[in-house]
């Protein structure tokens, strides 16, 4: 953990005064940061995971100074005396960024769903030209990566205990393939993701999203997987009545809130009708990969509870596909984003549209 006399030897490499006082932060579970004071401001201090890699970290922090010369809301990197972004110390990665001040997401406040939207994609819009990554092997989300978490868990699956799920999955998969083939993918528009937009990464104050933070998991990959990831984080209901608790979600999209994000988005970088079409296939998905996923990460769990995480993802699709969204013209082509009255019902027995 780190401690005082780590974090001033830290501090003696950089021109931002003396520390006054820390405190260990509470986000992140990889890294190990800390919120230091010091004579002349607050700032985040961070200790690298061991296994992150050179390469890794020099694309990081291009990333970040491209954005910081933007204008762009996110840390900005303090430089050390030498003129680095990072020291090394006793064989760690140390760095120092900007404090920035914000608040959690709320739910109950209007405008940060849409504040979400927008802030996504203005990012996309700043580093739409920007290539420091190679091109992910396979999209993050979509048949081929979940058609290969399926082989594995089938190939585990040696007493059938997961049969009837496992073939829905199997059914499932190869329908999503048809509907979404890797060509289609391969042409649909690429940039340097975020990689891992959720709740803890998006700073709010009041209904203005502030900053965008955490750029650990950047990738070169469909800019639709950053809007998957947001849609699932922000958009989604809020363990409804009924709702299976032992998937990895807390419930399926909320129609309005779906809407009002992807609304956002689009009024600043508009969506081609190929992405349009390849947007809802791919949360679902990204749905289907999460429980496949959380059933091979827990090997010794019950029968019953990997068949509850199963069936949670084909609630999921049966919802989406009960409520499928019509991606009518964007903003920019004269038409938004509008929901239906007819809202979605836990069970999925009832639809909602999206029409422009």
């Amino acid at each position: 953990m780190l401690d005082r006399q780590t974090i001033e030897r830290v501090l003696a490499n950089y021109p931002i005064g003396q520390l006054h006082e820390f405190r260990i932060a509470a986000r992140g579970q990889v890294n190990e940061t800390a919120l230091i004071k010091t004579s002349m401001g607050r700032f985040v201090l961070r200790r690298n995971q061991r296994r992150l890699g050179h390469a890794d970290l020099e694309r990081r922090h291009m990333l970040l100074r491209y954005l910081q010369q933007d204008g762009f809301p996110a840390p900005q990197l303090a430089t050390s005396h030498t003129g680095t972004t990072a020291v090394i110390l006793d064989g760690r990665i140390y760095e120092i960024s900007s404090f920035i001040d914000g608040d959690s997401f709320d739910s109950d406040t209007t405008g940060q769903v849409a504040a979400v939207g927008a802030l996504l994609a203005s990012y996309h819009r700043t580093v739409r030209e920007l290539t420091i990554i190679p091109p992910n092997d396979e999209c993050r989300y979509g048949p081929v990566v979940l058609l290969s978490l399926l082989e594995r868990l089938l190939q585990r699956d040696m007493m059938g205990d997961l049969q009837p799920q496992l073939a829905w999955y199997d059914r499932r998969a190869m329908e999503l393939r048809r509907l979404l083939p890797a060509v289609q993918i391969a042409t649909l528009p690429h940039l340097t993701i975020h990689g891992d937009i959720h709740r803890d990464n998006v700073l709010f104050a009041a209904e203005h999203a502030v900053a965008l933070i955490d750029f650990d998991q950047i990738s070169y990959d469909l800019r639709l997987v950053d809007l998957v990831d947001a849609l699932i984080a922000f958009a989604s209901y809020e363990n409804p009545p009924d709702w299976n608790p032992w998937g990895v979600y807390r419930g399926p999209l909320h129609p309005d809130a779906a809407a009002t994000l992807i609304n956002a988005y689009t009024a600043i970088d508009p969506l081609s009708g190929a992405e349009r079409t390849a947007l809802p296939l791919l949360i679902e998905s990204a749905w289907l990969q999460g429980e496949l996923r959380r059933v091979l990460l827990t090997p010794d769990g019950a029968p019953e509870y990997h068949s509850d995480v199963l069936e949670q993802g084909q609630a999921l699709s049966a919802a989406l596909n009960a409520m499928p969204i019509h991606v009518m013209p964007n903003a920019a082509q004269g038409g938004i984003y509008t929901v239906s009255t007819a809202f979605l019902s836990v069970d999925a027995s009832r639809a909602f549209s999206i029409t422009g």
